[in-house]
């Protein structure tokens, strides 16, 4: 018995151990084939993912082979007007471009406009403009879309409840993401145009009228000349309007320096910019402030203005102009400079990759010169007017913005020359008006006419220093024979030389009538030689002519910027007595600044 046992037990032990080693070898197959499972269940799932995204990129491919030209054609729609510039064709159907236009705007990924090293070495620049005005675009249209167009809205998707409540959603989705990813300052003051937006509109509610402001930007070493500026708009040209003064904290203009402009100063407010852009303007340059400024001013209507911008004129005046009225924002034109510059080709070549030919509006196409390479300088950002109610406006200032942050504008200001372009640029790319006042930049301060021989020999100067024949009350009028120019001032040698006709000083702008409104540069000759002597205020030019030749000479140690007008019987004029009189004011103006220093003039004086 106690064999048979033993046997049992030898028996089972085999047993056990056989089924020991199938059931081993049972769970090592098991998990061979479950690893195999799960591989292939990966490899299946990152192959359906690698399909979806080349899916994808394969519509986004296909869709932005007629995306600017939709997004261009639907904005145009929006702001009642034809790519042509003419009122919309009533022919034209937003529905089908809205289609394309919305499934770009949920495909695209917001962030895919910053280039790679190697693209931003072969393409001079960090920031591939065409995407990101296609991705800025987008945002617009889902804004003017979800906010000011209901109506559209509706008829989008065919009056549906269900479908417009679906659609929302998306469109504040694309709005939020959008400017999350390319505006990350806004926070945390504003974490959407929309808050800009309603702040502006909710103080508009609180009073009965448009506030119209004047805001400038500036710091210490500027001090002198807005202390001028604003001392004349104040006690010469009699403007009224309210002043906002914007700095960078305490390191730009001091507290003990901005209480002071505010008690001088009737109806001025000072506005420390770090409040609104922390995350930003830790870091600035000396151009980069204005956009920043004009964002966050309290203004239905701002009139922005530079530090050394002298008025012959109370400046109120240009909110009526019919040129500022058509679109909702006036800018001027700077002088028609290095025309045949190799940097001007080079700046034409970066705006011919940022905004192509094709996409160019008709205003800008036969307005712009930077775009034909006809100049290097466009705007002249010393005066601009924007009523800051737009939407598309307030869109277009923050492209602005950004061009001129820390992250983008090396390579903006490698391109142009500072933020003066970025202005119009932003609003050329986002589709929104805006127009210049008539003629660009002239001069305003002396004759200093060139004359040469007929035989050909060197040009005379008539300057103080030089040959006195260009002085009108020097010429025999009997032998002259005059041109028939404004104050019939523009007169020809009679006695065998021939005269080119120059006027030397600051820049000088004009209004809508071509009347003289204001210059830049402050009241010194040689400004940036700060040598102390005051401009001969006589004459004015302005160039109306903007394929023009070069027609401006650079300024040097002794002399300031000349032009020599292609037309002066049209483009050449005297100034009259009264605007002699109110520069004759600015001259005492700053000679008391400089002999007092600026907190006394101002503790004396206001």
């Amino acid at each position: 018995m106690r064999k048979f046992r033993s046997a049992c037990t030898l028996v089972g032990a085999a047993v056990l151990t056989v089924c020991l080693f199938f059931f081993t070898t049972f769970q090592s197959s098991k998990r061979l084939i479950d690893n195999e499972l799960i591989e292939s269940t990966i490899s299946n799932n990152d192959s359906k993912i690698s399909n979806s995204n080349n899916t994808v990129d394969f519509e986004l491919s296909q869709l932005e082979e007629t995306i600017d030209w939709d997004q261009m054609q639907f904005l145009d729609f929006l702001n009642g007007e034809s790519e042509s510039g003419h009122k919309q064709k009533a022919r034209y159907n937003p529905v089908e471009s809205w289609k394309k236009i919305h499934r770009y705007s949920l495909l695209v990924r917001p962030s895919n406009y910053i280039l790679s090293i190697e693209e931003s070495e072969a393409q001079n620049m960090d920031i591939d403009f065409l995407q990101l005005a296609r991705r800025l675009r987008s945002n617009l249209i889902a804004y003017r879309v979800l906010y000011t167009e209901p109506h559209l809205l509706s008829r989008l998707v065919q009056n549906n409840f269900q479908a417009a409540n679906i659609l929302k959603n998306e469109l504040w989705s694309v709005t939020s993401l959008f400017e999350q990813t390319i505006y990350p300052w806004l926070a945390p003051r504003y974490n959407t145009i929309r808050n800009i937006i309603e702040n502006i509109s909710n103080q508009s509610d609180t009073s009965s009228t448009t506030t119209i402001g004047i805001v400038m930007s500036f710091g210490q070493e500027h001090l002198a000349d807005a202390i001028l500026s604003m001392t004349a708009l104040r006690k010469i040209l009699n403007c009224t309007l309210p002043i906002e003064i914007h700095h960078v904290g305490s390191t730009d203009l001091p507290a003990s320096t901005t209480h002071a402009l505010r008690t001088a100063f009737t109806n001025t407010t000072t506005v420390n910019l770090l409040a609104h852009f922390p995350h930003e303007l830790f870091r600035f340059s000396r151009w980069s402030v204005k956009p920043f400024a004009i964002l966050a001013s309290r203004f239905d209507i701002a009139i922005f203005i530079d530090a050394d911008a002298l008025f012959l004129r109370d400046p109120a005046t240009v909110i009526s102009t019919k040129t500022k009225t058509s679109t909702s924002v006036l800018f001027f034109h700077d002088r028609t400079l290095e025309k045949s510059d190799a940097s001007t080709a080079a700046t034409a070549a970066w705006l011919a990759r940022a905004h192509p030919t094709h996409l160019h509006s008709a205003y800008a196409h036969s307005r712009m010169r930077l775009l034909a390479g006809r100049s290097r300088h466009d705007q002249e950002s010393g005066v601009m007017v924007l009523d800051r109610r737009r939407p598309p406006v307030m869109h277009a200032l923050l492209l602005s913005a950004l061009m001129n942050s820390n992250r983008v504008r090396d390579g903006v200001y490698a391109a142009v020359h500072g933020d003066k372009e970025t202005f119009w640029l932003a609003m050329e790319m986002l589709r929104v008006p805006f127009t210049f006042a008539p003629g660009f930049a002239g001069a305003v301060g002396y004759r200093n006419d060139l004359f040469d021989d007929v035989g050909g020999g060197d040009y005379n100067y008539d300057d103080d220093g030089g040959d006195r024949r260009g002085d009108d009350s020097q010429v025999d009028s009997k032998t002259d024979n005059k041109f028939v120019g404004r104050n019939n001032d523009i007169t020809k040698i009679g006695n065998g030389n021939k005269r080119h006709v120059r006027v030397c000083g600051s820049i000088f702008h004009v209004d809508e009538q071509l009347r003289p409104f204001w210059w830049n540069g402050g009241v010194l000759q040689m400004k940036r030689m700060n040598n102390e002597i005051f401009m001969r205020y006589e004459h004015a030019a302005i160039d109306l002519n903007k394929n023009a030749p070069d027609i401006w000479e650079w300024e040097d140690e002794n002399t300031p910027f000349c032009m020599s007008p292609t037309d002066p019987a049209k483009e050449v004029m005297v100034l009259e007595e009264n605007h002699k009189i109110i520069i004759k004011k600015y001259i005492e103006i700053y000679k008391d600044i400089k002999k007092q220093g600026w907190l006394t003039f101002l503790n004396k004086t206001h």
